[in-house]
Order: structure tokens, then C-alpha cells, then sequence
């Protein structure tokens, strides 16, 4: 017997979270980038979070303030890091509420604006601030 995505993603439709698992794979950019959204939007991202329930690191703080665990929200929406560069004039990406699920966001962001130079910008600007944030790492 398999999850329903409903229980998994509460803030989210069905109907959204499938259009947006969908979307995904139509977008006019990399398989990496791709497989990267696809990865956030299923909790699989390696990030400190995921990597000590799996018992493979001690701390899941974020590195960059340590004062936040690092999940996949914090990475790429709650950050102050992240933050500071959604809120550049030419993204202008909004962060708030904070208590929104990232697949929620990221369904609402991409479909926010509807051409095809947005949505694969959107999905470069995701896949940047993930190679950001595994350089200062490693």
C-alpha cells in the first residue's frame, strides 16, 4: 500500500502537486536541472537535514549561520542568503509565508508567470543556488 501524496503534502492538491511533478519534466532546460527540482519537490536532496535522519551526518544545522536546520525550504526559500538573491529586481520571487510547503512554492512560482524564458530561468536560479551551496560545503 503506497502514501497518498495528499498525506505527504498537505498544503498542496493532488491535482497541483501531479501538474507540477508534470511541468517539471517538460521544461525547456537540462535533465539535471530537471532532476534537481524533481529531487527537491520529493524530499530526496541530500541537504544536512536528510543526510542525519539517514544517520550520515551528526549535526543538520546549515552551515552558512547555523542557526536553522537545513532542509530543503530553508535552502532554497528561507535562507537569508537565498532571500537576498529571490528578492533581486529582475527575479522578484517572494518568499513569505513562511509556513508554505516547497512544493506549494515552487508550483506557485512556476506557474506564477507563464512564458517558457521565466519558467527555465526560475529552474536555473534553482539549480545556481544548489551548486552555491555544495561549493561552500565541499
Amino acid at each position: 500500500m503506497g502514501t497518498s501524496p495528499t498525506l505527504i503534502h498537505p498544503l498542496i492538491s493532488y491535482q497541483a502537486l501531479r501538474s507540477l511533478r508534470n511541468e517539471i519534466w517538460k521544461l525547456q532546460t537540462f535533465p539535471k536541472i530537471k532532476f534537481l527540482i524533481w529531487s527537491i519537490c520529493n524530499n530526496v536532496l541530500s541537504t544536512k537535514e536528510n543526510l542525519h535522519k539517514r544517520n550520515l551526518l551528526p549535526d543538520p544545522t546549515c552551515q552558512l549561520r547555523g542557526k536553522a536546520r537545513e532542509t530543503t525550504k530553508h535552502l532554497f526559500i528561507l535562507c537569508d542568503w537565498t532571500k537576498h538573491i529571490w528578492s533581486d529586481p529582475d527575479l522578484q520571487v517572494e518568499t513569505s509565508p513562511t509556513n508554505i510547503c516547497i512544493n506549494k512554492w515552487i508550483h506557485e512560482t512556476h506557474t506564477s508567470r507563464f512564458n517558457a524564458h521565466w519558467k527555465a530561468l526560475f529552474a536555473r536560479v534553482l539549480w545556481q543556488l544548489w551548486k552555491a551551496q555544495n561549493a561552500k560545503v565541499f
